[in-house]
């Protein structure tokens, strides 16, 4: 009976599962349509560039972040002569893996061109701080918690459960790998292994960006990369961030900022033309 009952839920589940895909699929083509992206604030001569909840490649969770909406709001923001400088608002806890590395290259390549700075709020943990990581100055509220610096995946293997029911999963594939962690089937050892690869390369760029960002190495290196949040002013004094203040405080200080080197520029635009008079 016991038997039976699994073959019932999963032939449902399957039907389920089917009708499930082309629902969610109408339902996307339509939302497409309808869902407004988030666009940047423009606050004088600053784009803020709101970064919230958990981050996604492509469809966000609810009241999350898409990267590409990120990666679009930056390039837009760049490409904007009226902009002189760029503020990532950020208060999320991270997401997916997917889209992280792109849009914190991106974010450099938008500080060659203007300035770009991170305003940590509450939260700039895992990939929210990965992504806060590409601008060239970060600030962050004083209750703020920033770090989690890690990768994770998570696994459950139901093989003993599916033993005891007595059903045994047939798995055809071409390799050991391929379908690995198939629903009923062990988790072996070299399975564990293989995906431990992957998440220790992950994580490996993820330290090389703290390198790269925050001149972090050796020692003060590890110490940040364990997996920890630290409040701001641990932050601090840890290298992750290189000031503590709000989100006004940092657009004041940022309008001062573009405005001078604003001055700078027609100064420099003024000697380089007077010079070709002479």
């Amino acid at each position: 009976m016991r038997r039976q009952a699994y073959e019932l839920l999963f032939s449902a589940l399957a039907d389920f599962g089917r009708a499930r895909e082309a629902s969610l699929a109408a339902v996307k083509m339509e939302l497409s349509t309808k869902i407004a992206r988030p666009e940047p604030r423009i606050i004088g001569r600053i784009g803020v560039v709101p970064i919230v909840g958990i981050l996604a490649k492509s469809d966000p969770y609810d009241g999350g972040t898409s990267t590409r909406d990120i990666q679009r709001m930056v390039s837009q923001l760049a490409a904007d002569p009226e902009i002189q400088g760029i503020l990532l608002q950020i208060d999320s806890p991270g997401g997916e893996v997917a889209g992280i590395e792109e849009t914190y290259d991106m974010i450099r390549a938008a500080g060659e061109r203007k300035p770009v700075w991170s305003q940590i709020e509450d939260l700039g943990a895992s990939g929210a701080y990965h992504i806060a990581m590409g601008a060239s100055r970060i600030v962050a509220n004083r209750p703020a918690e920033v770090g989690s610096i890690g990768v994770y995946l998570a696994q459950y293997d139901f093989s003993a459960r599916f033993a005891a029911d007595g059903i045994r999963p047939v798995l055809i594939t071409t390799s050991e790998y391929k379908g690995a962690g198939l629903l009923g089937t062990e988790i072996t050892p070299a399975q564990q292994a293989e995906d431990q690869r992957i998440v220790d390369q992950l994580f490996g760029m993820f330290r090389a960006a703290i390198r790269q960002s925050r001149g972090l190495t050796g020692a003060a290196l590890d110490a940040v990369s364990d997996g920890r949040l630290w409040l701001a002013a641990d932050a601090l004094d840890l290298g992750l961030i290189d000031a503590i203040g709000s989100t006004n405080d940092t657009l004041a200080e940022m309008t001062r900022e573009v405005r001078t080197l604003s001055r700078r520029a027609a100064a420099m635009a003024g000697l380089m033309s007077r010079e070709k008079i002479i």
